[in-house]
């Protein structure tokens, strides 16, 4: 097996046949070389004068009606696809979602190492995670809302969760969290019990990620968000969002807008 083509990445995280000129433009974007189309697109979120606007806009880029935002510079990976009717109905909610990805074991698989010449098998399973802006108490959420949203996500067995603001953070995390498990070995038969590396795909609190969806208004200022990181206890959790979700409803979190 070859190493793969930076074309046939694009066709395995976007389900299939990547589109050329879909490459050609998030390797445009990665390198800082944005088209007139994209500049237009990331001045409305410069210039958005609410909370509901940044949320509205989020939506869009979930639907598909653009193809990148202040965080992805590409479309939603196709394994998002399932969750964005859940993703959306968060953004209504005032969840400002930044990343997430579903469970999934991959199959063993025989490849090149991507450090060595030398070939073996490979595998790697995924754990399900959900990051998000949510606002601090304040206009769009009561004191006593939020702190019922929080005692539920805590008290959920199904997930781990961190809030983080500044100097302020809380939560149920491990020590060692990992949403990844990578493994290899000589034979399939022995990628079962291979010593596992592990990685995390996000940081529990992110420096930047207030500067990626600062406006020219100062939204972010007045909202005063915390970050949410949401990590499913199983490997196997199908439907993370749909947790997440249950905790808004049943916390009592208002909309702030309906799409």
């Amino acid at each position: 097996m070859a190493e793969k083509t930076v074309q046939q990445k694009y066709n395995e995280v976007y389900g299939g046949h990547c589109d050329e000129g879909l490459v050609a433009r998030i390797e445009a974007r990665l390198r800082r070389e944005l088209s007139d189309e994209d500049t237009t697109w990331i001045m409305q979120w410069r210039t958005a004068k609410s909370y509901a606007e940044i949320l509205k806009l989020n939506c869009a880029f979930l639907r598909g009606d653009q193809e990148l935002n202040p965080v992805h510079m590409g479309p939603p990976y196709a394994e998002t696809t399932p969750a964005i009717p859940t993703l959306i109905r968060l953004q209504e909610y005032g969840l400002l979602t930044t990343a997430s990805q579903p469970s999934k074991t991959e199959e063993p698989e025989w490849a090149q190492c991507a450090c060595c010449p030398k070939w073996s098998w490979f595998s790697c399973r995924q754990r399900a995670y959900l990051t998000f802006l949510f606002p601090g108490p304040g206009e769009l959420v009561t004191e006593e809302v939020f702190g019922e949203f929080v005692g539920h996500l805590m008290s959920d067995p199904r997930i781990y969760v961190t809030f983080c603001r500044g100097k302020t953070g809380f939560g149920r995390i491990p020590e060692n969290w990992e949403t990844h498990e990578h493994k290899k070995a000589d034979t399939v038969e022995g990628v079962k019990d291979a010593e596992a590396r592990c990685e995390q795909a996000f940081e529990l609190e992110d420096p930047d990620i207030l500067k990626h969806f600062s406006t020219e208004t100062k939204v972010m200022d007045k909202v005063d968000p915390f970050q949410v990181c949401v990590l499913a206890t199983s490997w196997d959790e199908e439907d993370l969002p749909g947790v997440v979700e249950q905790a808004v409803i049943a916390s009592g979190v208002k909309r702030i807008f309906t799409s």
